[in-house]
């Protein structure tokens, strides 16, 4: 983002690691959550084809859009399916915008 300022891409690095903590700490039960329910679920074996895409193993674990979506509205948090198709989806149009989470 600077690409010819060291001291402002350090502040900046700074700045957005310390705006990820009090994301995460902020959130930190619903992550919880959402990898539990994902280490609940099954293995099953990775098609060949996604291997390319998501790197090395033979086993994934799925969660279905509406599952998650539910998951965050036990958290009063609207989530949004956006189907693979979607090629221009814009979220400053959803509400509450992602800013708004800080």
């Amino acid at each position: 983002m600077h690409p010819d300022d060291s001291q402002a891409q350090t502040a900046l690095r700074d700045d957005m690691k310390k705006r990820a903590e009090v994301l995460v700490n902020k959130f930190w039960p619903i992550i919880e959550e959402l990898a539990t329910t994902l280490l609940s679920k099954p293995c099953t074996p990775m098609p060949e084809k996604d291997t390319a895409v998501w790197g090395m193993g033979t086993v994934k674990r799925n969660m279905l859009g509406s599952e998650i979506v539910e998951l965050f509205s036990r958290h009063n948090i609207r989530a949004v399916v956006v189907t693979d198709d979607v090629r221009d989806y814009d979220s400053t149009r959803e509400s509450p915008h992602y800013d708004s989470l800080a």
